[in-house]
């Protein structure tokens, strides 16, 4: 599994340790609300999974989601990366940070590394990223890097803003 540096971030798989703070984060309500709810049960159980699934895509397809964390700290920030969403049959650039990363520009700068990582390393023809449409923070992300509102979809019952970016129209 590759492992990704930026300015300011580190992008490297999920590891047991990460469980505890990923749970926190995904459970808060400012974040929840933009994405699908964990389970009310074993949360560190649904974590756990979750990192198996991420680590699973990164053996069958060269790429995944990745633990984003702080550069300087090492602190979990939350998640980012690409999975294969097959409700579409194409890749999805994701993340979610922690409320407190939140307005730095720190979604920006991953998601561009993993477009970057997506069209060169992988070479992956086309990316595309969901997000639902009141969340303008996130589709302010995607537009800064040159995904392409196409159309509304529905993705695990939610309306979402569908988004997408080739690698010919990509300015890397």
């Amino acid at each position: 599994m590759t492992v990704l540096r930026t300015a300011r971030l580190v992008l490297r798989p999920f590891e047991a340790a990460d469980i505890e703070p990923y749970v926190a984060i995904r459970t808060k309500r400012e974040v929840g609300r933009f994405l699908p709810a964990p389970p009310k049960g074993d949360r560190a159980a649904w974590a756990k999974d979750l990192f198996d699934m991420f680590a699973r895509e990164w053996r069958e397809r060269g790429y995944g989601p990745w633990a984003a964390t702080d550069a300087a700290s090492g602190r979990l920030l939350g998640h980012l990366g690409l999975r294969y969403l097959p409700e579409f049959g194409e890749t999805e650039l994701l993340y979610a940070f922690d409320v407190d990363a939140w307005g730095k520009g720190l979604a920006t700068e991953g998601a561009a590394a993993s477009l970057r990582f997506g069209f060169e390393t992988v070479g992956l023809a086309r990316i595309m990223a969901i997000a639902i449409p009141e969340n303008a923070a996130s589709r302010k992300v995607m537009t800064k890097l040159g995904l392409s509102y196409e159309r509304m979809a529905k993705f695990k019952g939610f309306d979402v803003a569908y988004h997408a970016l080739d690698r010919a129209a990509w300015r890397g």
